[in-house]
């Protein structure tokens, strides 16, 4: 379903947006946009261990300002992915960003890489990232977009974020507010 304004705008996705069911290989369940600003800004997104949620190059707003408002969920070996290319993905005020493992895996033995975020993120405000221990990942959520946002981020949990692009365009503190770590590989 799309909107049919050239500029998007026009709310193809009203409800809760599940990308993946849990099962497939790496990025078999995938989503493409075909224009800007399809998700209603009050949705919750979920992107499940073979889910690819993939801008294409366009612009999209995450609004809910839930505390779990944005949810990556980990799997033994896939992980759940969202690509940006040259457009924005953008997390309003307030989002809350939950990384955790898939519920219907059970207890088991995590190897994949964490949940990945590539391309342009940008953080409208509070943005809380609650990333939880799945494992043995090395990290549970790695952040390879270039990071914007004036009023900078809190990472919570017990897991590993990492944070590889180069970010000149954020500012504003950094709150680590419990376990886990985060790990910076560039400026």
């Amino acid at each position: 379903n799309k909107g049919t304004s050239p500029a998007g705008g026009v709310a193809a996705i009203a409800g809760i947006l599940t990308v993946g069911n849990d099962a497939g290989p790496q990025d078999s369940d995938l989503v493409i946009f075909d224009q800007p600003n399809q998700i209603a800004d009050t949705v919750q997104v979920q992107v499940t261990p073979s889910g690819h949620m993939n801008l294409n190059g366009f612009n999209e707003t995450i609004g809910n300002a839930a505390a779990a408002g944005l949810n990556l969920f980990t799997g033994p070996t896939t992980f759940p992915k969202i690509s940006t290319g040259a457009g924005t993905l953008t997390l309003a005020s307030g989002l809350g960003v939950t990384v955790a493992n898939a519920t219907s895996l059970g207890t088991q033995i995590i190897t994949s890489p964490g949940a990945t975020i590539t391309g342009n993120l940008a953080l409208g405000g509070n943005t809380v990232f609650a990333v939880n221990d799945s494992g043995l990942n090395i990290r549970e959520l790695q952040l390879d977009a270039t990071l914007t946002g004036a009023a900078g981020f809190q990472r919570s949990g017990a897991g590993i974020m990492m944070v590889s692009a180069a970010n000149p365009g954020l500012s504003g503190a950094v709150t680590l507010n419990s376990g886990g770590g985060l790990v910076v590989a560039n400026n």
